[in-house]
């Protein structure tokens, strides 16, 4: 019997527990045994699987790195709120012993519209 063509598949089961299964068909050369050719779809169906890993892998620290942010900035919007409500309970205080204060203090890149909008914005 003369083997004319090889094939492997491999199926993984992801960090999501969701399957996939990557594989090809070679075709045996003329002078090359099927072992060969199998060795060489096997590396290449690993190769495609190992790349797809590592990209899975650079989405999920990506999405990790989000949710750390966003949770990161509604702390420091909160801390925020409680300071602008220290300051309006403190600025009459300090008015009524001769000490103007004026508006509460902004801090860098923040403008009326970045202060009242709170929760609003979309991060």
């Amino acid at each position: 019997m003369r083997i004319t063509q090889v094939e492997y598949r491999r199926l993984v089961t992801t960090a999501e527990y969701s399957n996939t299964t990557v594989g090809a068909t070679a075709t045996v050369d003329e002078g090359q045994t099927p072992e060969g050719a199998l060795t060489e779809v096997r590396e290449w169906v690993n190769a495609q699987l190992a790349a797809e890993a590592g990209q899975s892998e650079r989405a999920n620290r990506l999405r990790q790195r989000e949710v750390d942010g966003e949770a990161r900035l509604r702390g420091i919007r909160s801390r925020l709120d409680g300071l602008r409500r220290q300051w309006e309970q403190a600025a009459p205080i300090l008015e009524a012993h001769g000490i103007a204060v004026g508006d509460a203090p902004r801090f860098d890149g923040e403008d009326d519209a970045t202060a009242d909008a709170g929760d609003a914005t979309p991060f």
